[in-house]
């Protein structure tokens, strides 16, 4: 389910028309012979770091033709399970450790959000879609002390499920 309106987005729209796609995921409709704007989330592949990402999109513009064929990945990838573990440099758990993510969004403004934090155990329970991350970090974003995870750090994440992070002497992320 799309909205398709004339002219492009911020334009103030002629019409604007809820379109249903058939199973087959084709719509038909009319509409002038002018510019239209499909107003619909989307998301475009990419590599980064080793990995396949891919960022939500919003809207798209089309020029004037009697058809269009527009092929996108229409729903977001599943989530799963991930685990980060957070100890001090000589093994013991830090609790309290809140943990955020960042996702790829061409959109501006902000696009991360706090996700858990570490129980009693050092453990976090993340539940989250490997490709949609930027980037993940520890601490909150007003402290000087929030660390993202490194590029291996991430990639050892997404691909074993797990990691331990091991924080350095005198850390600002231990707490008092």
């Amino acid at each position: 389910m799309i909205f398709v309106r004339c002219g492009l987005r911020g334009d103030r729209p002629r019409t604007r028309r809820l379109v249903v796609t058939d199973n087959d995921g084709r719509a038909q409709f009319t509409a002038p012979l002018e510019p239209l704007y499909l107003d619909a989330t989307y998301y475009t592949g990419s590599d980064r770091d080793g990995r396949h990402v891919l960022t939500m999109e919003e809207g798209i513009k089309l020029e004037p033709e009697r058809r269009h064929v527009v092929r996108q990945i229409w729903e977001p990838p599943p989530t799963r399970l991930f685990r980060i573990k957070v100890t001090t440099a000589v093994g013991v758990p830090v609790s309290g450790v809140p943990i955020s993510e960042a996702l790829n969004t061409a959109s501006c403004g902000v696009n991360w959000a706090i996700v858990a934090a570490t129980d009693g155990d050092g453990n976090a329970n993340l539940d989250l879609a490997p490709e949609m991350i930027e980037s993940i970090f520890l601490g909150r974003e007003d402290d000087d002390s929030r660390r993202p995870l490194t590029v291996q750090e991430l990639n050892e994440l997404f691909e074993k499920g797990r990691v331990d992070i091991k924080l350095p002497p005198g850390s600002r992320l231990e707490g008092p």
